[in-house]
């Protein structure tokens, strides 16, 4: 993903969530700033209906290991913070 990153570089990715392998995850904490995962939807009917091929619980999975794996890497960031949200 970053193969040189200068100290003072700040590197921010915006994805929906849906593909996040352990590759992904990886190279999110050791090398993005911020991170913004857009939800269409915070019910998985109105997501699911809005958002197909897309499956909410996915997402959510997804959101679930990468929570896990930056916490068992033992890093700060990328920061979660859950965003405003309107449904």
């Amino acid at each position: 993903m970053v193969k040189h990153k200068k100290t003072d570089t700040k590197i921010s990715i915006i994805t929906n969530g849906s593909i996040m392998t352990e590759w992904h995850i990886k190279n999110f904490v050791e090398h993005v700033d911020n991170l913004v995962i857009s939800i269409n939807s915070c019910r998985e009917e109105t997501y699911n209906f809005i958002m197909p091929p897309l499956s909410f619980n996915k997402v959510v999975s997804n959101l679930k290991e990468f929570a896990k794996k930056k916490q068992k890497m033992g890093s700060k960031t990328p920061p979660l913070d859950r965003g405003g949200y309107y449904e």
